[in-house]
């Protein structure tokens, strides 16, 4: 689908146009949850377009992507917004950089992606719901993004900043189903599931998820200065599952003018 430019936006200048055989270096993750194992049973399962829970650390970006990625984001920070929910985020990157933009609708990720999810999906229809950014917050007594469940069905979580330069900022879940993980935090036990902490090897690496269906987060940062990700949502082809985009949820962090015309298009 064209992503057509808002006004009062600009293109970043002299950004490298992207090309996924110097930009990418995809390698298979090591291991898939699927939900089964997360407690969820066949009859909620059918009703899913995914069977994929998560998936351990992989490989996406190149040494030259990761670079050309990081330079991008850099130069957004300056567009950076809070919300009660996330204290540090870029939104709308896509309307502002084609690296990002070409990245997020790659079809050679995309591809990558449906294998790993095991259905074929594409970029989600909402330009929005595109290359979101999350970055340290100011606050280091504040998580990166607190615990919540996604309004997407599918998206990866790329890191883009060296794992060895900061401390905390941890990815976490629940390996449990969404209902019992809510009940975990509300109304916690001895015998309650314990998150598990994603332990990604390098900047560039992802991780794929159902994250409507998995309780998670992105823990505070305790030391260092930055800690960045790009999360890339996506949508199953098939219209034969409900969709759990909801619009209330962006209303707080989108502009109106743009949102709601996405959201009718959409």
């Amino acid at each position: 689908m064209p992503i057509r430019q808002p006004p009062n936006h600009e293109w970043l200048s002299d950004e490298p146009s992207y090309d996924p055989n110097v930009h990418l270096a995809l390698e298979k993750p090591e291991r898939i949850w699927t939900l089964d194992e997360f407690g969820y049973s066949e009859e909620e399962i059918d009703l899913l377009p995914f069977r994929i829970a998560m998936c351990s650390p992989f490989r996406l970006l190149s040494d030259e992507g990761l670079a050309v990625a990081q330079n991008s984001v850099d130069r957004l920070q300056k567009y950076g917004l809070n919300s009660e929910r996330i204290a540090n985020y870029v939104r709308g990157c896509v309307y502002r950089s084609k690296f990002l933009r070409d990245l997020c609708n790659c079809p050679v990720v995309t591809d990558f992606v449906a294998k790993v999810s095991g259905k074929k999906i594409v970029p989600h229809t909402m330009p929005l719901y595109q290359g979101h950014i999350n970055l340290k917050p100011k606050d280091q007594n504040i998580d990166v993004d607190k615990w919540h469940t996604d309004t997407v069905a599918l998206d990866y979580v790329l890191l883009l900043t060296d794992p060895a330069t900061y401390e905390g900022g941890r990815f976490q879940f629940y390996p449990c189903k969404r209902e019992r993980a809510i009940q975990a935090l509300n109304n916690p036990t001895d015998n309650d599931p314990q998150p598990i902490s994603v332990e990604f090897e390098n900047a560039g690496y992802a991780i794929v998820q159902q994250g409507n269906m998995i309780v998670h987060r992105a823990c505070k940062v305790t030391k260092g200065d930055e800690r960045t990700t790009l999360v890339q949502s996506f949508m199953p082809t098939s219209l034969d599952f409900k969709d759990v985009s909801r619009l209330n949820d962006c209303k707080p962090v989108d502009p109106s003018e743009i949102l709601l015309t996405e959201w009718a298009r959409h």
